[in-house]
């Protein structure tokens, strides 16, 4: 096991491929970061959807009730 971390791949250095594991580290971290912001924005717009949805519902059921009341 110590050999194997001992050689490395031919053309990069250790710090060349520290630098590389880290951008691909950030630019996982970020495209997570940025799914979840538009997934989180798509549930907002479908709860406010249905909240308007709900209003109409319920300002149906009030005037059917209002004209029962007449």
């Amino acid at each position: 096991m110590g050999e194997l971390l001992k050689t490395q791949p031919k053309g990069l250095s250790v710090e060349e491929e520290e630098q590389m594991l880290e951008r691909l580290f950030w630019s996982a971290f970020l495209t997570a970061c940025l799914w979840n912001i538009v997934h989180l924005s798509e549930l907002s717009q479908s709860s406010s959807q249905r909240s308007g949805e709900l209003l109409n519902a319920s300002d149906r059921v009030s005037v059917v009730a209002s004209r029962l009341h007449d």
